[in-house]
């Protein structure tokens, strides 16, 4: 019966994203249409702002929970209507809410059959998750051009708890969401989110990706030391 269950669950999802994309929702979240619906955005947020608010995170939580495209664009809209800082809260919340659906619905759906499956050949995948799984997680989170979706639906197939995963996942795209509602931000005054993307901000990103590695490295490091 459970799978039963899952097999009509996999079905709805399926349904709801090709749904989405039938009303072109791909269409809606790009640099181009936040440009040029910037003036009507901002007249909605100043009369109904609280209602904007709910309905920017509930939005978000349903791109990042569906796999769907436009995050980054999600996020440029809420640095011009919202501001930067309180862009980065909302959006943290919604991308962190979507990405934990995201990772329940990949650990029920496939994660715990993958589990049982290879619980063998994974033992020490699994071992070596449990001791080091918030650091990778971060790694992958901080680091430049590893997709969100990726990432999510990847954990769903561990077995790491769910509590460090919201944290990592929190905290390892803030920076990201800095620099993209700062670019938002700044939507009258640029033509592509690539003029303010320069070299400088993929390397702080690369950068922040090796730090959250090292004590990884440093663990095993001392092991080996230790070891001899």
């Amino acid at each position: 019966m459970k799978g039963y269950k899952k097999v009509i669950l996999l079905l709805l999802l399926i349904c709801l994203v090709i749904i989405l994309y039938i009303f072109g929702i791909e269409e809606h979240l790009t640099f181009e249409q936040l440009k040029s619906h910037k003036a009507g955005l901002l007249h909605f947020v100043e009369h109904h702002y609280l209602f904007s608010v709910f309905g920017f995170i509930i939005i978000y939580i349903l791109v990042a929970g569906m796999a769907l495209p436009g995050g980054p664009v999600l996020t440029m809209t809420g640095g011009f209507i919202f501001g930067i800082l309180e862009a980065a809260i909302y959006v943290n919340i919604g991308a962190t809410t979507g990405a934990t659906i995201a990772f329940l619905l990949s650990r029920y759906l496939v994660g715990d059959w993958v589990q049982a499956r290879f619980k063998d050949k994974w033992a020490a995948f699994n071992r070596q998750f449990a001791q080091n799984g918030v650091y990778y997680i971060l790694t992958l989170r901080f680091a430049p051009g590893v997709p969100f979706t990726w990432i999510n639906l990847s954990c769903g197939l561990t077995n790491i708890r769910i509590s460090p995963y919201i944290w990592t996942t929190s905290l390892g795209i803030f920076p990201g969401t800095l620099v993209f509602s700062y670019i938002g931000s700044q939507l009258g005054h640029i033509d592509s989110p690539e003029d303010l993307l320069s070299f400088g901000v993929w390397a702080a990103f690369l950068l922040l990706s090796v730090f959250a590695f090292l004590p990884v490295i440093y663990k095993r490091l001392r092991k080996g030391t230790v070891g001899s």
